[in-house]
This record gives structure tokens, C-alpha cells and sequence, in this order.
């Protein structure tokens, strides 16, 4: 059985912004895996939190989806400070 992690506002947004970058950068799980050089389960566990992941792999996870890992956390910094403040 898969353990999640702790499922904090900000996990959750963060897998949520993963998630997203992957699907405009319209990739599948398969093959930003591919792109990564690991299995597709790694991804699909980032992305349901049962695993997190560090920030060279953000990095990483961000340049296969070609985008630039300072925008990606200054968007979901911004979607989590709007968060806290509701």
C-alpha cells in the first residue's frame, strides 16, 4: 500500500502546479518519465503525494516540461500566499 505524505496546503498546491505544468507542456506521465530517465510511476507518484521530491528534481521536472523552475515557484508561491490569505 502507497503512503502519502503529510497533505499540507502547500503539497497539495504543488502537486496540483506539477500536474499542470506537465499537461500544458502536453506530456504524458509515460513520457516526461521518459524525458527524466525514470519509470512512469515516479511521476505519478509526485504527483498523487506519495512521493516528494527535492529541487534539482523540480528542476529537472520543470526543464523536460521546458519551463523555467523561478516562474514555477513564483506561481505557485503566488497561488499559495492567495491561498492562505481565504
Amino acid at each position: 500500500m502507497a503512503t502519502r505524505l503529510a497533505q499540507t496546503a502547500d503539497q497539495l498546491l504543488l502537486q496540483q502546479h506539477l500536474k499542470q505544468l506537465r499537461k500544458t507542456a502536453k506530456l504524458t506521465q509515460t513520457k516526461l518519465a521518459e524525458k527524466l530517465g525514470k519509470p512512469q510511476n515516479y511521476i505519478s507518484k509526485i504527483e498523487n503525494g506519495e512521493r516528494g521530491l527535492s529541487l534539482i528534481e523540480a528542476r529537472a521536472y520543470c526543464k523536460a516540461c521546458k519551463y523555467d523552475i523561478a516562474k514555477f515557484v513564483r506561481a505557485w508561491d503566488k497561488d499559495l500566499q492567495e491561498t492562505v490569505a481565504e
